[in-house]
């Protein structure tokens, strides 16, 4: 992060120099360097001073666009660390809605698509996080594969977004995607594991719900082959990921006794 700082800083300079005709944007990327160092009060105020000026800027270039949304992002993060979600999505939705939102790299446009999808999320409304959602996972389809950890990433969070939109049939389906990903990903590194026993807790707990006690069943029995054969060695169970992943197993096997009326294996 301090490199990339630093690169930031240079190149800051370096347009500061070059472009002397263009004080305004040398001044707007100082100023977003100078708040990513800082994080406070007063530095917030020069972040929202080079928002005010690129938004001045008409035909944006691709450099000024990308910086604009980096400048908005910062913004919105800092307020939702202020536990302020409602003004972090109102925030976010302000650079979403910029005509030139398209001309940034599409890394920049699925993570920030994502993130006012997770803030409709926060905020208790996940039937306006779906459309935002979707075109992240599109986007990451389009950038890094139907076969990657991003977008089997997306897919497991739209699992939870149509559950909680009252559509389990579909959020199981996706839920169902992140899942084949995952296992074809987690032969190859295990480290991804408790990525994949997440979706096998969320996809179990849709079965559950709305009664289909068989494929529940079928899903809880993968979930605790792929867990035992992860931790058998000891010293995998020094990681970090044992213990969450660990609680998601016996989570998820109280329930399903629990389910099946086997009160006596659930205890």
């Amino acid at each position: 992060d301090s490199l990339e700082k630093s690169q930031q800083y240079v190149r800051a300079i370096t347009i500061w120099k070059n472009e002397k005709n263009n004080s305004i944007l040398a001044q707007s990327y100082l100023s977003y360097f100078y708040f990513i160092k800082n994080k406070t009060e007063s530095s917030i105020h020069k972040l929202q001073k080079a928002e005010e000026n690129l938004l001045q800027i008409k035909n944006r270039n691709a450099f000024e666009t990308e910086l604009l949304l980096k400048i908005y992002s910062a913004h919105y993060n800092w307020l939702s660390e202020k536990e302020e979600s409602k003004k972090a999505l109102e925030k976010a939705l302000e650079g979403v809605r910029i005509p030139d939102f398209k001309q940034a790299k599409i890394t920049t446009q699925i993570h920030y698509l994502f993130d006012v999808s997770s803030f409709y999320r926060e905020n208790k409304n996940p039937f306006e996080a779906i459309p935002f959602g979707e075109k992240a996972l599109l986007l990451s389809i389009q950038k890094n594969g139907e076969r990657s950890d991003e977008t089997a990433k997306y897919y497991n969070f739209l699992g939870d977004v149509y559950t909680e939109s009252y559509n389990p049939a579909k959020g199981n389906n996706y839920y169902q995607k992140a899942i084949t990903i995952w296992e074809k990903l987690y032969r190859n590194n295990p480290e991804n594991v408790d990525k994949l026993l997440t979706s096998y807790r969320n996809t179990m707990y849709v079965l559950l719900e709305y009664g289909d006690y068989e494929s529940a069943k079928k899903i809880n029995h993968k979930q605790n082959i792929v867990f035992f054969e992860q931790y058998k060695n000891p010293k995998n169970r020094l990681k970090t990921t044992y213990f969450h992943s660990r609680q998601m197993q016996i989570d998820c096997n109280v329930r399903m006794y629990s389910a099946m009326g086997e009160s006596e294996k659930a205890t």
